[in-house]
Order: structure tokens, then C-alpha cells, then sequence
């Protein structure tokens, strides 16, 4: 959807989202022993950060799979060309999309509490309704 809407968009893949995916996978492939996940995770997330993804997925097995987390090899392949984060930020582009998940709750937020606001349905489901009944 995202190709036909937005054809020339630099696509990112939000780097707190993919790290987070990182630390669930590292917790569940060392066991949640932190001695080995904590270290092999921040060194994961730092080659990412780095745009080494093709040296993370060379220490990765692709069909090693764990309850609860993502299969980390095909959620880096798969986003390869949205983590360059090297030549994002080079660009002066975002990474985290942090910012914009903030604004849209201020928005949201603002949008609802002003006074005189009323939120009704009417306007939604009548139409809908006599789509389908005629």
C-alpha cells in the first residue's frame, strides 16, 4: 500500500522497533541469561545502527525459530532496505518514529478534550447502512 501511495517515500524501519526486536530475540535464544544476551544484543544493535545488517545475518541461523519473538533473520531481510541508518541520518532523516507516535497522541488528544467537541457515530454507520440496505 505504502508503494502505491508513496511511490518515491524512503521507507525506515523505526530503530527502537527493531532493536526492541533484537533484545526479544537474544532473551529468548540465550535463555534470558543476561550475561550473554545483554552483550550479544548491544553488539547486534550496534551493527544495525552501523548498517552491518549483512554481517548480523551471517551470525544468525534462518530457520532458528523461538516462542514469542520474531524470527530475527527474516525481519532483517525482509526490512533490508529500510535500515540503511547510516544514510538516513546522513540525510538528516528520522530513524525512531518516536516523534511522530508523540504528535499523534497530542493531536489526538487535543482534538478530544477541546470544548464542544462531540463524538457520534451517525455520520459513520447511516451511510453504510443504506449502502446496504438501499
Amino acid at each position: 500500500m505504502a508503494d502505491e501511495l508513496f511511490p518515491d517515500a524512503q521507507r525506515i524501519l523505526d530503530i527502537f522497533h527493531l532493536k526492541e526486536n533484537v533484545y526479544d530475540y537474544a532473551k529468548a535464544r540465550f535463555q534470558m541469561d543476561e550475561a550473554r544476551y545483554i552483550p550479544w544484543a548491544k553488539r547486534t544493535c550496534q551493527n544495525l545502527e552501523e548498517g552491518k545488517w549483512k554481517t548480523v545475518l551471517s551470525q544468525l541461523n534462518l530457520n532458528e525459530k523461538y516462542g514469542n519473538c520474531v524470527n530475527l533473520y527474516h525481519y532483517i531481510y525482509e526490512n533490508r532496505n529500510a535500515i540503511n541508518y547510516p544514510e538516513y541520518k546522513e540525510k538528516g532523516y528520522f530513524v525512531g518514529s518516536g516523534a511522530i507516535e508523540s504528535s499523534n497522541k497530542t493531536v489526538l488528544q487535543k482534538r478530544m478534550k477541546q470544548a464542544g467537541m462531540r463524538w457520534v457515530l451517525d455520520w459513520v454507520v447511516l451511510p453504510l447502512v443504506k449502502d446496504k440496505c438501499g
